[in-house]
């Protein structure tokens, strides 16, 4: 009976994988797993309470599949700094691999996070283990310098979900070696050591790589966008204004979960007809309240700047500006709408304009301390991931680290370790 158990759940398992497949990984019902599955509804539900369930279950079985592949990988290798390499590596390519990218979905579900925290946070984060025990393994034997290894490692597998996120929604123009490269040099950094070569700087055999989808062009847009508010000339209208400040309320009050157009237009009473003459649709003013953030992040990262007067201290502060967002209880709820990878797919132009208004200062910062534009972006872009990922623990509340040990953490990982700026301190 066990076995017939085993092999009834294995059959679903691998029907779901292959209806995955045929929708590009982006629809999964349960009434399509039940033929391929060779079982009945009673069947299915006999060994999965629910839909959700069978995901955990996917997750299961690919997280399996990867820690597989990585322990293979740490096996090979005798010396922590080539194992720290390898680590590396590996996660890298989940986010680059054709495959794996589209089975990388389902750890990104925000539903299924939502419904299964525990579990999903579990399971996303096996990995973190293996590399935390990597970082012991190189203090004990010297090759590494201290860190808190725990969180460390926390915060490279959020970097690199993040990564992770922007190759499935097209917004990521690095390439796989450049990634890899980023990831190194900032855990080098932070461990006092040199950079371990690996087989992208010898001559390896090159992994299939996954195309990644348009990147938009932004330079003029986030110029534009830098100019309107140094200027002061993009206040919208009265009843623009009134709308979207009235979304924000209505986004408030169900903490940040849904948001209604009819709701709106009570709270901010307006026709229905006005509405739609400033936003032909939800999603159009959902990206306006995209702009509006912008506005208020812009303002925000400047103040927390402005009072540092060297390259390092800026830098501090630019960590500092972004966790103020996952430890403030009010800026974190507001924030849940701008974790979600459904609105950042249909919106990417737009999520890429908060992403820069946040990310430039860091990347221009670490240029003034010697980095190339392309180096100190990918540093600053993944700086930017793992805060994002902070804050998703904080608001599933699976995780919450001391904001002084996150700080300390990825300042850590975010400076050179031989700033050249002219007159840094």
């Amino acid at each position: 009976m066990a076995a017939d158990a085993g092999s009834e759940t294995r059959a679903i398992v691998a029907a779901a994988w292959s209806v995955l497949e045929r929708s590009g990984f982006r629809s999964l019902k349960v009434r399509q797993v039940l033929a391929p599955a060779g079982v009945s509804a009673n069947g299915f539900y006999r060994r999965f309470p629910s839909r959700s369930h069978l995901m955990i279950a996917l997750m299961e079985d690919e997280a399996a599949a990867v820690s597989g592949r990585l322990t293979a990988r740490l096996r090979q290798e005798a010396e922590p700094p080539r194992q720290l390499y390898a680590w590396v590596d590996e996660l890298v390519d989940v986010a680059f691999h054709p495959v794996r990218l589209q089975r990388a979905r389902i750890f990104l579900d925000p539903v299924l996070a939502e419904e299964q925290p525990v579990a999903t946070d579990r399971l996303g984060g096996a990995t973190t283990v293996a590399l935390a025990d990597v970082l012991r393994r190189g203090r004990a034997s010297g090759h590494f310098g201290a860190v808190d290894e725990v969180l460390t490692a926390r915060a490279v597998h959020l970097l690199l979900r993040g990564f992770t996120f922007e190759r499935l929604a097209g917004t990521l123009a690095a390439s796989r070696d450049d990634t890899v490269e980023t990831v190194l040099a900032m855990l080098s950094d932070a461990l006092g050591v040199e950079p371990p070569l690996g087989p992208t700087r010898t001559g390896g055999a090159a992994r299939p790589v996954a195309p990644a989808g348009a990147l938009p062009t932004l330079s003029d847009d986030t110029a534009a966008l830098a100019a309107d508010r140094a200027a002061g000339t993009t206040a919208p209208d009265p009843e623009t204004e009134r709308i979207v400040a009235a979304a924000w309320r209505v986004l408030e009050r169900s903490h940040f979960r849904t948001l209604k157009v009819r709701q709106v237009l009570a709270a901010s009473e307006v026709s229905a007809s006005l509405f739609y003459r400033r936003y032909p649709s939800k999603g159009a003013l959902l990206v306006a309240m995209i702009d509006d953030e912008n506005r208020r992040a812009a303002a925000h990262m400047q103040a927390r700047l402005r009072p540092e007067r060297d390259v390092t201290g800026r830098l501090r502060a630019w960590v500092e500006g972004g966790l103020q967002i996952v430890y403030d209880d009010r800026l974190a709820r507001r924030s849940r709408l701008f974790l979600d990878p459904v609105l950042a797919a249909e919106h990417p132009r737009e999520f890429e304009r908060l992403v820069a208004v946040t990310i430039d200062p860091g990347r221009d910062l670490l240029v003034a301390a010697g980095m190339s534009p392309q180096a100190a972006g990918l540093r600053a872009r993944a700086t930017y991931h793992a805060v994002r990922g902070f804050l998703g623990d904080r608001l599933s509340g699976t995780h919450d680290w001391a904001r002084a040990d996150v700080a300390r953490t990825l300042t850590a990982l975010l400076l050179p370790r031989r700033p050249t700026a002219p007159g840094d301190g």
